[in-house]
């Protein structure tokens, strides 16, 4: 009966955990969540507040002419992204992409504030290319359709 309830208490939290999270990248000791990046090793901190989720999520497609994938948010996505990113210093303000938890990317904001519009992009036109993929695969379940 105890192991039943610890699974029934247990279950809404499963539940709602976010598939696609952007969050914002901040000193070690300034946030509570530690994650790796897998390519790189890097060891990064993240911001305990969540700025966009899946569901601010409207598009996402790979950046025509260039080496990126173009997220289009929401107008509440865009809004929060906004004033997420409007005081950072170009070049030093970083966001992390997740899935599940886990970060895909960690890009520095190179102008902002960013907005509903925004692109990610790669140095390399493979990690572009592979990037785009994987976010467009991994988010277009979650996408509500129009």
């Amino acid at each position: 009966m105890k192991a039943l309830l610890a699974l029934l208490l247990f279950i809404p939290s499963l539940a709602s955990a976010d598939l696609f999270e952007i969050r914002q990248v901040v000193e070690a000791g300034k946030g509570k969540q530690t994650v790796k990046l897998a390519k790189s090793g890097e060891v990064i901190t993240l911001s305990d507040e969540l700025i966009v989720n899946e569901k601010q999520v409207a598009q996402v497609s790979r950046d025509p002419g260039s080496k990126g994938v173009a997220i289009q948010l929401s107008e509440e996505g865009g809004k929060r992204l906004a004033a997420a990113t409007k005081n950072g210093e170009p070049g030093k303000l970083r966001i992390a992409i997740l899935f599940n938890g886990k970060p895909l990317t960690a890009p520095f904001v190179q102008s902002g504030p960013l907005g509903k519009d925004f692109v990610i992009t790669l140095s390399k036109e493979p990690d572009a290319k592979a990037l785009a993929e994987e976010i467009v695969e991994k988010l277009k379940p979650a996408i509500p359709a129009k």
